[in-house]
């Protein structure tokens, strides 16, 4: 899995897996430029991309959670961009 940061265009400096029994799910957390950001991904998700149905071969991290364009405001979400199938992402 690659991950590149939104800020620099580079892969990020450090990835970490985790799972969480709590939440079901599993814990992506990275870094880079000395910043952490992280996303959860379902249990559902994740079998679905170990079944061949979702493709996990890139990801973005720290995306703003508020974008303007053009006078417009939209919404990006922090990593979370990983646990998005290829086919999905906008």
């Amino acid at each position: 899995m690659i991950i590149r940061c939104w800020l620099c265009q580079r892969e990020v400096d450090k990835l970490s897996m985790r799972y969480s029994e709590l939440h079901m799910a599993t814990i992506v957390t990275v870094w880079c430029h000395g910043e952490k950001d992280e996303c959860y991904i379902a249990d559902q998700t994740m079998a679905e991309a170990l079944n061949g149905e979702a493709d996990f071969q890139e990801g973005i991290a720290f995306q703003p959670k508020e974008i303007k364009y053009d006078g417009h405001q939209s919404y990006g979400e922090p990593l979370s961009v990983v646990a998005a199938p290829r086919r999905l992402q906008p």
